[in-house]
C-alpha cells in the first residue's frame, strides 16, 4: 500500500545535507518522503534547480511549497510522538544562526579529512 506523505527536497550531492537527511529519516519514521533535487525535476518541476541549490523544499500534500525554516519546521511537525519535535527545533535554529561561511569551512573541512583519510586505506 503506497502511502501519500508531504516531500522534502534536498541536495542529494551535499554530504552534510545527506546527513542531515539521514537523521531526518530516523526520526520521522517513513512520515516524510525524501527526494534529492537531482531527481525531482519530474515531478515538481514548478520547483527551480537554482532555488534547489541555495536551499531545502517542502512540498505538503495541498501543493503548497515551503523552502528553507519554513520546511525544516514542517519536517518536524512530522515527528511521531507528543512534543519530541520542539527538542529538534531548538537545534535546527541553533544551526540557522550559524553564517553560512562557517557551514561552508566546515564542509571543506570534512572533504579535505575524507581525503587524508583515503590515504592512509589498506586495501
Amino acid at each position: 500500500m503506497n502511502v501519500a506523505r508531504s516531500t522534502l527536497i534536498y541536495d542529494g550531492e551535499c554530504s552534510f545535507c545527506i546527513r542531515c537527511v539521514e537523521w531526518l529519516k530516523r526520526i520521522t519514521k517513513g512520515q516524510v518522503e525524501f527526494l534529492p533535487f537531482q531527481s525531482s525535476r519530474e515531478r515538481f518541476p514548478q520547483i527551480l534547480i537554482k532555488n534547489c541549490e541555495r536551499s531545502i523544499h517542502w512540498i505538503d500534500l495541498k501543493g503548497n511549497v515551503f523552502e528553507g525554516a519554513g520546511a525544516i519546521f514542517r519536517v518536524l511537525a512530522c515527528v511521531p510522538g507528543r512534543h519530541g519535535h520542539y527538542g529538534y527545533m531548538k537545534i535546527f535554529l541553533a544551526l540557522l544562526r550559524l553564517p553560512s561561511v562557517l557551514i561552508k569551512l566546515f564542509l571543506k573541512i570534512e572533504s579535505s579529512l575524507d581525503l587524508f583519510a583515503s590515504c592512509f586505506e589498506l586495501e
